[in-house]
């Protein structure tokens, strides 16, 4: 699943993870009880409680903002699933924010094995004020009856409904209008702008060859292969033509496993391929085509083009390879090795980033950068039965999706960060230049506060005319280093989507992503899931890339025998079902 494999991610957006130290101490709220299918808990939200747990009046908002809640300060504790790092919330923004709205939200993330968080906080009840849980995570609260209902809420909102408009029924619990857990995650209506390849490579390895026409993961292999020769260490350190971040908890299925179906022309449904005109599901790992991606890699690993530690190290050891300008070509998605892209620039090795070329194995097969998705739904921010005002809470991420909010987000505070000129916001070029090469500078400053909150796509503009986001094909443009806009001049184009097929070429997928529907937890499905995902992939893939070559076709029968064993095909049926459960509500089934 891309994100808790990550994702579960840059969109286009560069996505920043959430952080901090704290738990709620909070008293919770009756939920009720639970039923088979949890029962949406209500709560009085009639009473604002400031940090200390105590009740004061309500202290209006400022008439000139467009936050309708309570001011009286207040701190919630937010847990992100996603969160990588501590993220105080006293950046020039976050300030901005708590100005306006009197909220401070104290972040939490996970430290360890992610999978045993939220599992560990319904079983003791220590829940956070606000959650960001995803798969099984968000699961388990509904199912404790931890996460509230906000559809009472959402009734009277500000601004939830001109927000999600007719994607309102994206959020519905089991297709029921009444019950809404959380606030989707991930940009609505978002074009696909920053197209990437599923196997990026250097742009110093094209300029050597004079930008050759590439299409196939052989071309790729061909010009590592040559190149290695030439050039068998770059800036003192041995050039490997991959290398794969698969030691690093949960990394694996990002490197060894979303590109085998991507190259092979198949969306991003996580571990499965549905057929959109049927909505059966199956684990990709059972498809023919996937078998041609793992005996390349088998062929890469055994004539020595990639890097021998990559079942191995650590996220920390393939960044600092990347960043030494040494490996030539990737299998990542570009927010897993953005801090070593920025480290590139930094350097003045801009030669030593990727270009985004339309790659598959075979030719005749449509590259799937540009296809889209949709947006799903799915998971997002929940507020749980813990939080001690659960109305100031929602008040709070209403406001995030009005105009004021989604500025202060996006673009920062005026005269800090951007400028108003003929009444539209343009970046400061300090600010500009900080963004496109500072990892820390959003962090930093507080820019980091779109996922996972509610976000709007790229493209759109609000009353003033600006867009809403920052992102814009020119922005994007200019933000390309001198390499990467040598590269897509010699191929003729001016951005890397031009060269894929336009996404108007796909159909938009009838039940959004794969990866972000809801398995139950403590349930048949999850437990084989479970099993294929954490112990089937992660051993019987890596045993397969690493072995020889005669023992390639050995070891790949015997690991699919072992998925017919474990029950995959009654786990495709059982999934095949939440699929078509996922796209009734939409009228796709």
């Amino acid at each position: 699943m891309k994100k808790k494999l990550a994702l579960l991610l840059a969109i286009v957006m560069a996505v920043s993870l959430f952080a901090a130290c704290g738990s709620s101490d909070s008293g919770s709220t009756d939920t009720g009880g639970s039923t088979d299918t949890p029962a949406a808990t209500t709560t009085d939200t009639s009473t604002t409680t400031d940090d200390s747990g105590s009740t004061d009046d309500v202290a209006p908002a400022p008439a000139d903002t467009m936050y309708k809640g309570d001011t009286t300060p207040i701190t919630f504790t937010f847990y992100s699933e996603d969160g990588t790092r501590d993220q105080p919330f006293d950046t020039v923004i976050a300030q901005k924010i708590t100005e306006i709205t009197g909220v401070t939200l104290r972040f939490d993330y996970p430290v360890g094995d992610v999978d045993t968080r939220i599992p560990l906080m319904v079983a003791s009840g220590d829940l956070p004020d606000i959650i960001y849980g995803k798969g099984t995570g968000s699961a388990q609260l509904i199912d404790a009856a931890a996460a509230l209902n906000l559809a009472p809420m959402i009734e009277n909102s500000n601004y939830f409904h001109d927000f999600y408009g007719d994607l309102v029924p994206r959020l519905w619990f089991e297709g029921d209008s009444s019950i809404i857990y959380s606030f989707g995650a991930y940009p609505i209506n978002q074009p696909v702008w920053n197209v990437q390849s599923s196997l990026p490579i250097q742009n110093a390895v094209l300029e050597e060859f004079g930008y050759p026409e590439i299409r196939t993961v052989y071309d790729v292999e061909d010009l590592i292969r040559q190149y290695i020769e030439l050039y068998p260490e770059i800036n003192g350190r041995p050039t490997y033509g991959l290398t794969l971040n698969n030691a690093d908890g949960w990394r694996y299925i990002i490197d060894l496993g979303n590109p085998s179906g991507f190259l092979a022309g198949f969306p991003d449904n996580g571990e499965w391929i549905v057929d959109e005109s049927t909505m059966e599901a199956s684990i990709k790992y059972t498809n023919p085509a996937l078998k041609e991606h793992f005996a390349w890699l088998n062929k890469m690993w055994n004539d020595g083009l990639i890097d021998p530690d990559s079942f191995t190290q650590t996220h920390d050891d393939y960044i600092a390879k990347i960043s030494n300008g040494q490996v030539l070509a990737l299998l990542s998605p570009e927010w897993q090795y953005n801090d070593a892209r920025l480290a590139l620039l930094n350097n003045d090795m801009g030669e030593r980033t990727y270009a985004h070329l339309p790659i598959t194995y075979d030719a005749n097969v449509r590259p799937i950068g540009s296809y889209d998705v949709g947006w799903s739904g799915g998971w997002g921010v929940m507020i749980t039965t813990a939080c001690p005002d659960p109305q100031r809470a929602f008040d709070f991420i209403d406001w995030m999706m009005s105009e004021e909010g989604l500025t202060l987000r996006y673009w920062g505070v005026e005269g800090v960060h951007y400028d108003v000129v003929d009444g539209i916001r343009v970046l400061k070029p300090d600010v500009r230049t900080a963004l496109d090469s500072d990892p820390d500078y959003g962090n930093s400053q507080g820019f980091d506060w779109a996922y996972p909150f509610p976000e709007m796509g790229d493209g759109h503009t609000d009353s003033t005319g600006s867009t809403i986001t920052r992102n814009t094909p020119q922005a994007i443009i200019d933000a390309y280093p001198d390499a990467a806009k040598k590269t897509l001049a010699a191929y003729g184009a001016e951005m890397w989507a031009d060269l894929f097929p336009p996404t108007s070429d796909f159909n938009l997928s009838p039940f959004g992503a794969a990866w972000q529907i809801d398995i139950p937890p403590d349930s048949e499905i999850n437990d084989r899931m479970q099993w294929v995902q954490n112990t089937w992939m992660p051993q019987e893939m890596s045993r397969v890339v690493t072995a020889s070559t005669a023992d390639f076709e050995r070891l790949w029968e015997e690991a699919q025998q072992k998925l017919i064993d474990g029950g995959v095909y009654d786990l495709n049926e059982m999934f095949t079902e939440l699929v078509r459960d996922k796209a009734r509500p939409w009228g796709n089934y």
